[in-house]
């Protein structure tokens, strides 16, 4: 999904004016509203969607192994990896599946994780809903650039519609150059 799209789909955008932010359970009323039409559009995730030959589905503890992995070569991309452990990450990854606002989804292809993407939702002081945040979206190198990266986006957004985010941001190191490019040139 391209930034444009990302636009066009409401979740996110920068608001035109202060008038367009309501503070009133009218306006939440309608956000939902208009959440709920444009659900109608997309397939659910459920227990997954397929994405051509491409499965989307929520993680589960039996990930665990695949997911270490790729975050090993998430902070391979990045120069500062000092303080990374496949400790911290299997601690870390146990707490967020058993957190209600951490939603972690992989790409499964050939019946291997080959990709994840992490989105928290979370409550802003600026936006009348919740609001999702990308904090980690990895593919495996062998998979880059075959549109798992953004069949996983695709896929966050409609997770963040299904729970009626308002917004969606992307959060990366300075020093991804990769994840930068990436994001660049799917506006």
């Amino acid at each position: 999904m391209t930034a444009d799209e990302m636009l066009r789909s409401e979740l996110i955008g920068i608001w035109k004016d202060l008038e367009d932010i309501g503070d009133s359970p009218a306006y939440a009323r309608q956000l939902r509203e208009q959440a709920q039409r444009r659900r109608e559009d997309f397939p659910k995730i459920g227990s997954g969607i397929r994405m051509g030959n491409i499965l989307i589905r929520q993680a589960t503890e039996s990930d665990l192994p695949a997911i270490e992995k790729l975050m090993a070569e998430l902070m391979e991309a990045v120069d500062d990896g000092e303080g990374f452990s496949t400790n911290m990450v299997s601690g870390n990854y146990q707490n967020l599946l058993n957190n209600d606002s951490s939603h972690i989804l992989v790409a499964e292809s050939d019946g291997a994780v080959t990709g994840i993407i992490n989105v928290a939702i979370r409550r802003t002081l600026l936006h009348p809903g919740a609001s999702g945040l990308i904090d980690e979206l990895v593919v495996t190198e062998s998979y880059r650039g075959k549109g798992v990266g953004k069949k996983l986006i695709h896929a966050a957004v409609e997770r963040c519609r299904e729970l009626g985010c308002c917004e969606i941001e992307v959060s990366t190191e300075v020093t991804n150059i990769n994840a930068r490019k990436f994001y660049k040139s799917n506006r």
